[in-house]
């Protein structure tokens, strides 16, 4: 992913709560039987079990009602190098409240319907979405795009097998061969979001699972992802987890730490029958990142038509890739990182300012 802020509903605060007792030995027990690779989720449940024990907390006399209605807004953009990219995000949905409530653990809760336009030099995307928020801890939400590439810059590139050489130099003679080409297709992407905050403290996970579905050249099963940076199989499915963990300061300073998993899933009909590939042991289609991530919002308040300037720096070096680090054939030094920079803000064009 190249960029998600740590930004709520529309009005998202600070909750400081005190854990109790009871409510972390049920949690602590789970975590036995579920095993290394759920601790960090049971963690989260631990947040939250613990903040669902405290004593009631009054939202409204903090912040006032929550709006029945939001038309939503918020604008990304963000410029990153390994891989080189850069792109805008936009969303605009219509947001209707779930339910009232003077609880600061269930507020901001709403279902939302909108749209999702986002536009790089290498292609352009529109989008259907729909989103749901039953409580501020957990988000769902569903977008169905239609993806057009412009055959600029190097894309859209496709093969007859993964096991080929999709690294920068690679791509740099598919392009200079005139191998790419312009294209469109649909796009489907799934994804939930469990995050919570103990004072400054935050932990938050972010899975989305994407399956593309492209009119590619005859006889090519599948394509490099720019957006990925990696192989997916056409009509096939990738999935990809952020984890953060981040310390806030005055919800001004975010610094923390990220770790990015993703991996394709391919099948034999990925390949075409006949074709070898460079690499006949197969590419490793699971990729690893973390670094760190450091973040400046100038102002967040409830309620606001325009909100939370924020900018984003974001350094992760590769742990695994094929071509960026401990791969088949390392294309870039593993020293160079994951480079990103973003600004984005957000809004409720239907405050009452």
């Amino acid at each position: 992913m190249w960029f998600s802020p740590l930004q709520g509903g529309a009005g998202a605060r600070e909750i400081r709560v005190v854990p109790r007792r009871s409510a972390r030995r049920g949690v602590d027990a789970m975590a036995k039987k579920l095993g290394v690779r759920a601790k960090l989720w049971v963690a989260v449940a631990a947040c939250l079990a613990a903040m669902t024990a405290m004593e009631p907390a009054t939202a409204e006399a903090q912040f006032g009602p929550q709006p029945k209605h939001q038309l939503y807004y918020s604008s990304t953009t963000v410029a990153r190098v390994n891989p080189l990219g850069l792109i805008n995000f936009t969303q605009l949905t219509y947001r209707r409240r779930l339910f009232q409530t003077n609880s600061i653990f269930f507020r901001d809760n709403y279902f939302g319907i909108g749209v999702s336009p986002s536009a790089s030099p290498a292609f352009g995307r529109i989008g259907l979405m729909a989103e749901l928020q039953p409580i501020p801890f957990l988000r769902f939400w569903a977008n169905y795009e239609v993806v057009g590439y412009f055959g600029t810059f190097e894309f859209l590139p496709s093969f007859q097998t993964p096991n080929v050489n999709y690294s920068d130099s690679a791509l740099d003679d598919i392009a200079d061969a005139g191998e790419n080409y312009a294209t469109s297709g649909t796009q489907l992407t799934l994804s939930g979001t469990l995050q919570a905050k103990l004072g400054p403290v935050a932990v938050r996970s972010v899975l989305r699972a994407v399956r593309p579905n492209y009119d590619l050249r005859e006889g090519d099963t599948v394509f490099y992802d720019i957006f990925y940076d990696a192989m997916i199989a056409d009509e096939g499915w990738l999935t990809t987890i952020d984890t953060d963990l981040l310390y806030l300061h005055q919800d001004r300073f975010t610094v923390g730490l990220r770790h990015t998993w993703t991996r394709s899933y391919f099948d034999s009909d990925d390949t075409a029958p006949g074709v070898m590939g460079e690499y006949a042991e197969g590419v490793d289609p699971t990729l690893h990142r973390a670094g760190v991530l450091f973040a400046f919002t100038a102002y967040k308040e409830y309620k606001k038509r325009f909100n939370g300037p924020t900018l984003l720096v974001l350094a992760q070096w590769w742990l695994r890739h094929p071509f960026r680090a401990n791969g088949v054939e390392n294309d870039v030094t593993q020293a160079l990182p994951y480079l990103l920079v973003g600004f984005s803000f957000s809004g409720d064009l239907l405050a009452d300012e």
